[in-house]
């Protein structure tokens, strides 16, 4: 229906140009809107970002601009109407670039729909050249229309169908209600072509044959493998009839049209006359994808009630964020400390907080299993003296001195680098009104016998889908370090504390730095494995805590913790 009422406006006029400008007025009216309904995501207040809703307000101001834009010659008006239009799609990219950035941890799923997003900007800025009549990196019509036309559906669209897919593999079942083996991994084969294929082509067709034949192999394997995951979801059946019958008439197209595209990329490389010829490419391959494939593909999912299984956005982050030195009177300078209540014993009042059963993918936590020396150094921890002993695995231990002198000058994050040392320590109560999470508790480590700092943290506990996180706040210059660990159950009554995924379940658990302006998840995992300590006198315990940057161990710390001496 977009279509037909572009064409009788005047958006096809019969030539190669019309047809793409009526496949790019789809684009802007249809594509863009159906995209950010599907990767919308409100937080647990049922709120959206602010960039989210600019995008929003964006495109209801600019298409209209832009679909004019399009039925006029090239002109400065044209560019004027148009230029609007990139405004939003820059919106869109921040929106794709925000949701990546806030996740806590990869999912493929949801980075395909953060490409798709991600990439629409460039198609942005070619619009804005064709409506101008300039050329752009030495290619001026009818390539700039198609690279708009082609960051539109193929940079937008197939991205988002292909993130979909991913969201709906738990239709997928076979006789015995359990997923088909292997279906993930050939899912993410597609998936992964429809990130990689855009900009490849693109870079291609800018530069070298070669690579615009590798870019259209992988175009055609993002194209037609989704397609095939839409024609398996749709016949897995466990979607809406109306759902069903646009994704499986949508899954058939790409297989047809896309070897158009081999054939035409093929003879591009020897060198040969063009076949098919552009038009007829235009007409069958473009024009067929846009309307068949991408768009009835999303207005299908956008029908099908299917959505992430990711935690919704809302971790209760820390407001809390130091100047240029944080040190060791960080919380009472700042006046956070409560002084109204007593200084608590442990970093929680009773461990049942962390109680859980019954949550899909993760083992049940009973805290009356636990050894009680592990219970006991949870809400005792004031009574205990720590000494650690640190691993800096090779090549990192050559720069771990300089970084730690770089840390001590900030008064924050001072890790000891070698073994037999001692921490001082102290528990405070803080203020949670202005932390902005409740019932915060400040634990200050300080190298023994010197007031340098190893971690000035305000801990908390939040809970989400009935699972308790540990949720630790490290003040730094302007933000702070915030650490959202899972507790599983250990082996012999331990605890393991972690902000690793586990596979079928994806919660809070990551590592963030967090700033006026938000979020942003960090490269970086942590583990810590707490149980008694062998060979030691009853109640001590021992620790291993491990950092990853990247999944590379860079840093192990073996603690020990002996009750008795009040630190």
């Amino acid at each position: 229906m977009v279509w037909l009422v572009w064409s009788l406006a005047g958006g096809a006029i019969g030539d190669m140009l019309g047809e793409i400008g009526l496949a790019l007025g789809g684009g802007i009216a249809l594509v863009v809107p159906l995209a950010l309904l599907l990767a919308q995501e409100p937080d647990r207040r049922g709120d959206h970002p602010l960039v989210f809703r600019l995008a929003v307000w964006g495109w209801m101001v600019a298409a209209p601009l832009a679909m004019l834009s399009l039925l006029g010659e090239p002109s400065a008006l044209s560019a004027a109407l148009a230029l609007p239009w990139l405004v939003a799609t820059l919106l869109v990219g921040a929106f794709g670039l925000r949701r990546f950035a806030r996740r806590s941890h990869f999912d493929l799923a949801e980075t395909c729909m953060d490409a798709g997003l991600a990439y629409l900007p460039v198609g942005g800025v070619w619009l804005l050249t064709s409506r101008a009549g300039l050329p752009l990196l030495g290619f001026a019509e009818p390539w700039t229309s198609l690279t708009a036309a082609h960051f539109h559906f193929a940079g937008l669209g197939v991205p988002i169908l292909a993130g979909m897919a991913g969201r709906a593999l738990p239709l997928i079942r076979d006789a015995r209600g359990e997923e088909p083996f292997g279906l993930r991994l050939a899912w993410s084969i597609p998936a992964w072509a429809s990130i990689v294929g855009p900009p490849l082509t693109a870079l291609g067709i800018a530069s070298a044959r070669v690579l615009e034949f590798a870019g259209a192999v992988v175009m055609l394997t993002g194209a037609v493998g989704t397609g095939g995951f839409l024609l398996v979801v749709g016949l897995a059946g466990r979607v809406p009839r109306i759902s069903r019958a646009a994704l499986l008439a949508a899954g058939a197209v790409p297989v047809l049209t896309s070897a158009l595209a081999m054939i035409w990329a093929g003879g591009r490389l020897m060198g040969g006359d063009p076949f098919p010829t552009m038009p007829a490419m235009v007409r069958y391959h473009g024009l067929l994808n846009a309307v068949l494939f991408v768009s009835m593909g999303l207005a299908g999912f956008a029908l099908s009630g299917v959505t992430s299984t990711l935690a919704a956005p809302g971790v209760p982050f820390s407001r809390l964020r130091g100047g240029r030195f944080v040190g060791r009177w960080f919380f009472r300078s700042a006046g956070l400390v409560d002084d109204a209540v007593p200084a608590p014993l442990g970093l929680v009042s009773n461990m049942d907080i962390y109680r859980r059963a019954g949550v899909p993918g993760l083992h049940d936590l009973d805290p009356a299993a636990l050894a009680p020396a592990v219970r006991r150094f949870y809400e005792h921890t004031a009574e205990y003296a720590v000494d650690v002993s640190p691993t800096w695995r090779f090549p990192f231990s050559l720069g771990a001195p300089a970084l730690m002198a770089a840390m001590r000058s900030v008064g924050q994050l001072e890790l000891p680098v070698r073994s037999g040392s001692g921490m001082d320590s102290e528990l405070l109560a803080l203020r949670s009104g202005l932390d902005g999470r409740d019932e915060v508790r400040g634990w200050v480590r300080v190298h023994r016998g010197a007031d340098r700092p190893v971690f000035v943290a305000a801990y908390a506990v939040h809970r989400d889908r009935d699972v308790a996180y540990m949720n630790i706040a490290m003040p730094l210059p302007g933000a702070n370090l915030s650490s959202i660990l899972r507790p599983d159950p250990g082996t012999h009554g331990g605890l393991v504390l972690t902000t690793n995924r586990l596979r079928g379940f994806a919660g809070d658990e990551g590592i963030y730095l967090v700033t006026r302006f938000g979020e942003v998840r960090l490269p970086m995992q942590e583990t810590l494995v707490i149980g008694p300590a062998a060979e030691r006198s009853e109640g001590d315990l021992a620790a291993r805590h491990e950092v990853r940057i990247l999944g590379v161990r860079i840093l192990t710390m073996t603690y020990l913790l002996t009750p008795g001496a009040e630190a």
